[in-house]
């Protein structure tokens, strides 16, 4: 059994940690739901129905593909290990797989997984280049976001950016829980918590907004951004698939300035 464990990565969709595992048999997924963490951290109330919606909409879809969905409250990410380790030991784990995060916390969490002896295999699915792999000639960060935005440019010009596709199906459709958080929360029904919605959020704006963006993105008046930041927060959708998209209706968005759609 592959366990995949799910945190800002909320999508079945260009999911490496969801992949890879489909590619080698039999999936239970999880997700941990971590109050006290969330509460030192100021999780609004709105992001936390969004997750919760989010969340249901992703049980539905790995559903469909024969994988369950197990939601688990734990205070705060020391209590993960445990919990993990407990996991595995009932499901008859063999490794479990995982999208990387670059925050401190997330690090420190991860570290102490490996650490109690569990098997987690971590994949780069966060950003479109591993943090920490754009760097100077003298291998350290850049300060002048022009400059790294430059170094940035030249590395995906040479990526094959074609997102990953949904995974094959690793059994029969499960059953459906749903799923309630927790936690405090206030209606998100404003951004509506699906998959399919943030990818038509990304085609709305390639259609009829992304060729201004440049000339109208900074007045308010205007509904001219792409509503597409709540979704990419919780890895909805993917950065690579934005950009991707990006590049099929307009292939020059990596090279002309004076368009809208320069990235």
């Amino acid at each position: 059994m592959q366990l995949v464990w799910f945190r800002k990565d909320l999508r079945i969709h260009d999911n490496p940690a969801l992949y890879h595992a489909c590619q080698q048999g039999p999936v239970t997924a999880v997700y941990f739901v971590t109050p006290k963490q969330w509460q030192a951290h100021n999780l609004s109330p709105i992001q936390a129905d969004f997750i919760e919606a989010n969340l249901n909409s992703l049980s539905q879809s790995l559903a469909q593909l024969g994988i369950s969905l197990i939601v688990e409250e734990v205070a705060d990410f020391t209590k993960i290990p445990a919990c993990l380790k407990a996991l595995t030991e009932r499901y008859r784990v063999d490794i479990i797989h995982a999208n990387s995060e670059p925050e401190i916390n997330e690090i420190q969490r991860d570290n102490a997984v490996l650490k109690s002896g569990l098997q987690l295999q971590l994949y780069q699915g966060d950003c479109i280049l591993a943090p920490g792999s754009v760097l100077t000639k003298q291998g350290k960060m850049y300060k002048v976001f022009s400059a790294f935005r430059n170094a940035w440019m030249a590395q995906i010009k040479q990526l094959d950016l074609t997102p990953l596709a949904q995974p094959r199906a690793v059994g029969p459709a499960v059953k459906v829980t749903p799923i309630a958080i927790n936690y405090p929360k206030i209606s998100s029904a404003a951004f509506p918590g699906c998959e399919s919605q943030a990818k038509r959020c990304l085609a709305d704006f390639i259609e009829n907004d992304i060729a201004h963006y440049g000339q109208q993105r900074d007045i308010p008046s205007l509904d001219a951004t792409s509503h597409l930041s709540a979704y990419l927060a919780l890895g909805v959708i993917s950065a690579k698939v934005c950009v991707y998209q990006v590049l099929q209706a307009f292939p020059y968005a990596l090279d002309n300035k004076a368009s809208g759609a320069y990235i």
